[in-house]
């Protein structure tokens, strides 16, 4: 059950990356998105987070820090 569940939501999590890819939705972030990444004790995963939301996101909310 737990392992149909991890590839439901890893399929979820690429569709929605695609539809950003492709502009059929925007993505919005925040300071709370980009804490929550770098607590990711995985450097290659959070380089490649960072990546894609500072190459898709449309727009920040809140002030930068």
């Amino acid at each position: 059950m737990i392992f149909q569940q991890i590839i439901l939501e890893t399929e979820a999590k690429l569709y929605i990356q695609a539809l950003i890819q492709y502009g059929n939705i925007e993505l919005v972030t925040s300071f709370i998105l980009y804490s929550e990444v770098m607590e990711n004790p995985w450097k290659y995963k959070r380089n490649a987070i960072l990546q894609f939301v500072d190459k898709y996101a449309k727009e920040y909310i809140g002030s930068k820090i």
